[in-house]
């Protein structure tokens, strides 16, 4: 048993050195995150914070997305697996899944929490060795997650954000 231990171990560590670390900061816009009861919707811009690993065709990591408005805080972590893809050498393509655990609390209707998950596509650009800008969308499936005040809503339950983000390995 501790040979497939310390055999698992140092295929971990291994993956942990051949892979690049990054970190990255995210800009996402999204339309109907904000309802009032007559139907109407708002649009939403919200940061995401990245961290993770990328290699030649793969990344993965973990995302974190603060969302307030008007006496509502949302929290949208995921963790996402992107498959890139080279496009005509000139940037790489990516297609990704990811699933995740979203949090919304209000002080007007308590708070509420659930399973996410999701689907990322958009492309990928090297500025420099370390950097590159990504352009994108994402989906965001949570379990409806809402609060209100009697006249506005904050759902979680479909997002479809247009997504810009600048990712730093090291």
């Amino acid at each position: 048993m501790s040979k497939k231990i310390k055999f698992l171990s140092i295929i971990c560590a291994s993956s942990l050195f051949s892979a690049d670390n990054f970190v990255g900061l995210e800009y996402n816009y999204a339309d109907k995150i904000v309802e009032n009861v007559c139907g109407c919707s708002e649009s939403k811009s919200f940061p995401t914070i990245k961290f993770g690993q990328t290699e030649e065709n793969y990344r993965y990591y973990l995302s974190v997305s603060p969302i307030t408005w008007d006496s509502a805080t949302a929290l949208i972590s995921n963790l996402n697996l992107d498959y890139k893809q080279d496009l005509f050498g000139f940037a790489k393509a990516y297609i990704g899944a990811s699933i995740g655990y979203s949090y919304i609390d209000g002080d007007f209707s308590g708070s509420a929490k659930g399973f996410n998950y999701g689907l990322n596509i958009g492309i990928s650009k090297e500025i420099t060795k370390d950097i590159a800008i990504d352009v994108g969308y994402k989906y965001i499936n949570s379990d409806n997650l809402t609060a209100n005040n009697g006249k506005n809503f904050f759902t979680l339950k479909d997002i479809h954000p247009i997504t810009v983000s600048v990712n730093y390995k090291f």
